[in-house]
């Protein structure tokens, strides 16, 4: 039973699991992030843009 606490195979296993969902979360809030501001950007200038320019 011992030998079963002292081991440390699994625990390493384990801390990669943590931090590969730590950076799989900042990676979807970077991407809700920029998608947010992109949509802004394009509303906000290109839109306006080509609408001006095709005459739509």
């Amino acid at each position: 039973m011992k030998e079963y606490f002292i081991e440390e195979s699994g625990q390493s296993m384990t801390e990669y699991a943590l931090i590969l969902s730590l950076v799989f979360l900042a990676a979807i809030g970077a991407v809700i992030l920029a998608g947010k501001n992109i949509t802004d950007i394009y509303t906000e200038t290109i839109k306006p843009t080509l609408e001006e320019v095709l005459d739509i």
